[in-house]
């Protein structure tokens, strides 16, 4: 069984879970972090990848949380492109899972965040297909503001099988 915890990348991070006894990171990878999967080269990676093995500590998961379905067309094609990025390079940290929220446009239903989900979940199902990875999502609605608007809209059992129906992947 691994322990770890979430966080984003650090060698003193690295070195509190081998001193704490996890044996593995869910390394935060989002835009803008130390990790920013459009600007790391391939000498950060070796870095980042030996800092964890000499530690005994391993990846579990990638967590890279943009928003998926952003209202803002260009914006969305963005975080749409970092993600597969992420899926890409997945493997590359010794790992095989990309965590992610399912963010949707928080001014739209569930519902009628749907199409949008299906067109850009499907093109993640086959990045990650195709470079065997997994995708995880996680299940906090990220909600606020009154009335009360869902961030997250992969929240609960019942919406993740209208999910998976959307995209059988």
């Amino acid at each position: 069984m691994w322990i770890g915890f979430a966080t984003e990348y650090s060698e003193e991070r690295v070195k509190f879970a081998r001193a704490a006894r996890f044996n593995c990171l869910e390394v935060m990878m989002n835009p803008g972090t130390e990790l920013d999967l459009m600007k790391i080269k391939e000498d950060k990676i070796k870095q980042v990848t030996e800092v964890f093995e000499k530690n005994e500590i391993g990846i579990a998961i990638i967590q890279c949380s943009v928003n998926h379905l952003d209202g803002d067309f260009i914006r969305r094609r963005e975080n749409n492109a970092y993600f597969c990025r992420a899926i890409e390079l997945c493997q590359k940290f010794g790992t095989n899972v990309v965590s992610t929220n399912t963010w949707g446009d928080k001014d739209k239903s569930i519902k009628d965040n749907l199409p949008v989900y299906r067109e850009v979940f499907s093109r993640y199902a086959k990045v990650a297909e195709d470079n065997n990875v997994k995708i995880a999502m996680e299940n906090c609605p990220h909600a606020g503001g009154y009335p009360l608007k869902i961030g997250n809209i992969g929240y609960s059992p019942g919406i993740w099988k209208i999910l998976f129906e959307e995209v059988p992947s």
